[in-house]
């Protein structure tokens, strides 16, 4: 498994829990260490099958459009450009669309 290292004067955990990446810095090495050995036993509580999944509910595009406008829009340059090409081209056609029968 993977083993904490050493930046600066703090010490990097990074591991994929529940198909999520994390990256967690800690003051000592015995920290990460326990860090480490947290998230592990998570994994293999979702391998053996003592802890499921989370459930996502079933969201349509439309849903993500809108969660897409508010957290990233307004990190955009020109957002204009994007909004057009949204409105144009995407709502019209994948509106109505589950995003778990998606595929690409």
């Amino acid at each position: 498994m993977a083993k904490p290292f050493k930046i600066g004067n703090k010490f990097r955990v990074r591991t994929v829990v529940n198909g999520q990446r994390i990256s967690e810095y800690h003051s000592t090495h015995d920290e990460a260490v326990i860090a480490l050995k947290k998230y592990e036993l998570e994994n293999l509580q979702f391998k053996k099958g003592f802890k499921n999944f989370p459930t996502y509910n079933k969201l349509t595009f439309l849903d993500l459009v809108e969660r897409w406008k508010k957290h990233h829009l307004p990190n955009k340059r020109r957002p204009k450009n994007d909004l057009s090409i949204l409105n144009r081209y995407l709502l019209g056609f994948l509106r109505i669309f589950k995003l778990e029968t998606s595929t690409y």
